[in-house]
């Protein structure tokens, strides 16, 4: 991961909202793709936001123990 100067000092890891991959298909599209019974769009969705999801729930747990 790259670090940009602000992340890094927070000591986090720069993550870009939308790589040239996902540029392509908006969520939006792949929800829709989804509707319509398409279980590779299931799969980028969850490719493309899980990580977040992860992150994110760290950091609310962390922030929740008090650490």
């Amino acid at each position: 991961m790259v670090k940009s100067p602000q992340t890094a000092q927070a000591g986090l890891e720069y993550h870009p909202r939308m790589s040239d991959t996902h540029a392509a298909e908006s969520t939006a599209t792949l929800l829709s793709l989804l509707r319509q019974g398409d279980d590779s769009a299931r799969d980028r969705l969850v490719a493309r936001y899980l990580p977040m999801l992860r992150r994110w729930r760290t950091g609310a747990c962390r922030r929740g123990r008090g650490i």
